[in-house]
């Protein structure tokens, strides 16, 4: 069974998901189920073997997805303030493929640390490929409150402590 939930602000009580679920895709505002995932009692969706996150405007993971552990494929796709790294995805131990596509956080990190921690994962796809990509670790915009900021930084010179994103 396949579930695309897109743009729907489920509000009130943490909705429950088919516990047969083979594939999942959380797409933009999907009210608590981008913070929290509803988790079976005993084995946590043993079949759900896809599961993507796509335009999430979220800094984490929901809560819960770390006993998620029948993941084969990972696809993270327009998350720009995802943030964490390899050693997230431990728990993965048959993930097949992660693809991250165009989350530069998720990016950098990433590229930067793949080698060891994410040894068994056979299919690594991060796009777009490097281009001078600025991610501004630990900096957060005055005006939007971006952290970190991604993309070009701007400062002003009167005031050393001022940080604006593009």
């Amino acid at each position: 069974m396949d579930l695309r939930i897109r743009g729907c602000p489920l509000t009130g009580l943490q909705p429950s998901l088919p516990p047969l679920l083979e594939k999942l895709t959380l797409a933009t505002d999907v009210g608590v189920l981008k913070t929290s995932l509803p988790l079976l009692l005993h084995n946590n969706y043993p079949n759900l073997h896809y599961f993507e996150i796509y335009d999430s405007s979220q800094s984490s993971l929901p809560q819960g997805f770390n006993q998620l552990t029948s993941i084969r494929q990972l696809k993270f796709q327009d998350c720009l303030k995802l943030d964490f790294g390899p050693d997230y995805l431990k728990h993965l131990t048959i993930l097949e493929e992660l693809t991250i596509d165009h989350c530069p956080i998720l990016a950098e990190k990433f590229r930067g640390e793949i080698s060891s921690s994410s040894s068994h994962v056979y299919n690594i796809s991060i796009w777009p490929k490097p281009i001078n990509m600025n991610v501004h670790t630990g900096i957060e915009c005055d005006n939007c409150e971006m952290k970190p900021i991604v993309g070009k930084r701007y400062k002003c010179k009167d005031c050393w402590h001022e940080n604006i994103c593009s």
